[in-house]
């Protein structure tokens, strides 16, 4: 009978969730061995941690001393550990130049994220929420930057013609913004570009009006 505290471990070997779990060697040993031996009676239990056990007092007493050794042996990583070790770090390099190497619009205004939108009910919905978080659009601003528009600005307002003039302060959208205040409920004064993108919702209510008003994004 094999004992665990920790209910992730069980769902790890009933999946051979060898990615997903932050010990893939463990886990794969006992999917082995479960495999190998499987006409052999086994039992593989959950206990709660809170569980008047001996044994578990053993087994953080081990676990601590472990952890406090000056010379801990060398671990052989598997390729599935070693990979988690690495995703670890290059994500942190990447939050280390995103926070201290601010080059362009985009970074003053969204953040690294492992988080994704979940997708409009159409593909052409889908490429204008993209294009509003991206900051990459046709409007004027983005037709300067290839030459195919003399300053990039408002033909109404004057002010750069970009995806956040577009939502956030320009005099022939404010009938979009005022369906997004309907939806929201929250006053205009304490939006932000970021937040706004990043609700599917007001995404929809964006990509429809720029749909219905034939708008070249």
């Amino acid at each position: 009978m094999y004992n665990f505290r920790n209910t992730k471990v069980l769902n790890d070997i009933k999946f051979a969730s060898y990615d997903l779990s932050p010990h893939p060697y463990l886990i794969n040993t006992i999917c082995n061995y479960l495999s190998q031996n499987s006409l052999s009676e086994i039992c593989i239990k959950w206990i709660p941690g809170h569980h008047n056990n001996t044994q578990m007092d053993t087994a953080d007493l081990l676990a601590k001393f472990a952890a406090s050794e000056t010379t801990p042996s060398v671990q052989e990583f598997t390729y599935h550990e070693a990979i988690l070790a690495v995703d670890v770090w290059i994500w942190e390099e990447w939050r280390r130049e995103w926070d201290n190497n601010t080059t362009c619009k985009y970074q003053s205004i969204f953040q690294l994220n492992h988080k994704f939108l979940q997708p409009l009910v159409s593909r052409r919905k889908d490429i204008i929420m993209s294009r509003f978080r991206l900051l990459q659009s046709k409007l004027n601003s983005g037709l300067f930057k290839i030459g195919l528009h003399p300053d990039g600005k408002c033909s109404t307002c004057g002010q750069t013609e970009d995806t956040v003039h577009f939502l956030m302060d320009c005099t022939n959208t404010i009938l979009l913004r005022k369906q997004i205040n309907e939806k929201l409920l929250v006053p205009q004064s304490k939006w932000n570009y970021l937040d706004l993108t990043s609700d599917r919702n007001v995404m929809e209510i964006i990509a429809t009006h720029v749909l219905q008003n034939n708008i070249a994004i």
